[in-house]
């Protein structure tokens, strides 16, 4: 009882865990190199995929052979289960090769990464929340704009990196920024999950930079022993990253899109830092206000972040962690405006800003408490930021690339698929070339119900768990 009751006072969090696991997306080239990678070092113990390469545009080649072309984490950690699901196949005599069985396989490698990833980076926001002093039902509020309002809803349901290195980079936040005083311990484990989340998303060394300064600004007479225990931490990520870039090239500096091997990614990778350069108009507004990739136009819940930041800034609380949040989400900005993919190709709004977002909501605990109808306003943000990430996920998260001025795949692609009661329409898949109309799915489909029927078991069980008469505690 005393686990149930545990469970029912966080009941937010498993509604969010039930939520993200009952899509499932589909392939794309991105999931498939992961996955590939993952199937070839527990298969074949190779750091290859050139056994299986021809499913997937997104690759390097290197000396005749095919890698993937991300940061190694997710796949890595996406071997544990795949070898479980080997065993529970010798043991209970399933053919793993079948088509039915590859799916599951990917379900619940998503399920075991990007799920849980997407959930605990809610509860560390909630926490956090808490921290800079924000009602607990208010906190519960915010998360769930964020669970469900904002990006990390359908990219907690894909095997991208970016929500786990979302989770990551918050949890080193979280420890940056709960105390004052920085013990060895807590040092070293700062040093371990910025390092993870930079072999994560590599991008995210902006993130981790950010926070690395916070830190050195509150201890900078203490420098050494800060970069010195922090280094300790990181010594694991990082020399787990350079043996498997030692063993997959040969060269454990040689990071996977230095042998890119299609050309057009090629050709920008080449430019800037990994194809990272000077922002652009385009970039900006495209990733922020457009109709084709807008963060805002897809989840007005985050245009909450203005409110907030005047907030905080008048109200003069916590300077330092105000600087810090601004120039976290500043900074990864430009990065996004500046990158050649922008707009995360085909992808819902602009994926690589999703590791940023829990540094939108976070300025709103001040919104929430310096405005009378702020419950209100927020609801209004809320609600119909929900209903978009909902309807983006149920119909399909990888939209196809398209003018950014002029393209709108929100009211061209996902509404019209809702209008005639279609759902799951991706029939990319990461096993076949071939288009698979069982590529995608929900579990709603699974049980035999059809269309917009399928999400309503969903719709019920949020309905009948989430009103709570007490706030809960993350």
């Amino acid at each position: 009882m005393r686990v149930l009751r545990w469970v029912w006072a966080r009941r937010l969090f498993v509604l969010l865990a039930v939520t993200y696991a009952y899509f499932y997306e589909g392939g794309d080239p991105n999931q498939a190199t992961r996955i590939l990678l993952t199937r070839s070092i527990v298969d074949l113990h190779r750091p290859d995929i050139t056994a299986y390469h021809a499913v997937t545009i997104d690759k390097s080649e290197k000396d005749g052979r095919f890698y993937s072309d991300k940061a190694p984490t997710v796949s890595l950690l996406s071997t544990v289960p795949w070898a479980l699901m080997n065993v529970l196949d010798r043991l209970f005599h399933i053919d793993g090769s079948s088509r039915a069985a590859m799916r599951v396989r990917l379900h619940m490698i998503v399920i075991a990464v990007s799920v849980t990833a997407g959930v605990a980076a809610a509860a560390l926001l909630r926490r956090a929340l808490v921290l800079f002093g924000t009602k607990e039902r208010d906190a519960d509020l915010l998360t769930l704009g964020y669970g469900l309002g904002t990006l990390a809803f359908p990219f907690s349901t894909v095997l991208f990196g970016h929500q786990t290195a979302a989770a990551i980079v918050l949890g080193a936040f979280w420890l940056a920024v709960s105390t004052k005083t920085y013990s060895t311990r807590r040092l070293i484990a700062l040093g371990f999950l910025w390092a993870l989340s930079i072999v994560t998303e590599y991008p995210t060394g902006i993130l981790v930079a950010c926070t690395g300064l916070y830190v050195l600004s509150a201890n900078w007479r203490d420098t050494p022993r800060v970069l010195g225990w922090s280094f300790v931490g990181a010594i694991v990520p990082f020399a787990a990253h350079s043996l498997f870039l030692w063993w997959a090239f040969g060269n454990a500096t040689k990071l996977p899109y230095t042998y890119m091997a299609e050309p057009i990614f090629l050709s920008h990778t080449s430019t800037g830092i990994l194809g990272i350069n000077a922002p652009t108009f385009v970039g900006f507004f495209g990733s922020l206000f457009s109709r084709y990739r807008g963060l805002f136009f897809l989840c007005p819940f985050l245009l909450l972040v203005f409110a907030g930041f005047r907030a905080w800034l008048l109200s003069g609380d916590r300077p330092r962690e105000l600087f810090l949040c601004a120039a976290m989400v500043v900074a990864y900005v430009l990065f996004n405006a500046g990158y050649f993919a922008w707009d995360g190709g085909g992808s819902t709004g602009p994926r690589h800003l999703v590791p940023v977002l829990p540094y939108f909501v976070l300025p709103m605990a001040w919104f929430m408490r310096s405005v009378k109808k702020a419950r209100i306003v927020a609801w209004a943000a809320i609600v119909p930021s929900v209903a978009i990430m909902l309807a983006c996920t149920a119909v399909c998260i990888q939209v196809p690339e398209g003018d950014p001025f002029r393209a709108n795949p929100l009211y061209q692609i996902v509404m019209p698929a809702l209008a005639h009661g279609e759902v799951a329409i991706n029939h990319q898949d990461v096993f076949s070339l071939a288009a698979r109309g069982d590529a995608s799915y929900n579990l709603g489909l699974l049980f035999g119900l059809s269309g917009l029927a399928s999400l309503v078991p969903l719709l019920v069980v949020w309905a009948l768990l989430y009103p709570r008469r007490k706030a809960a505690a993350a």
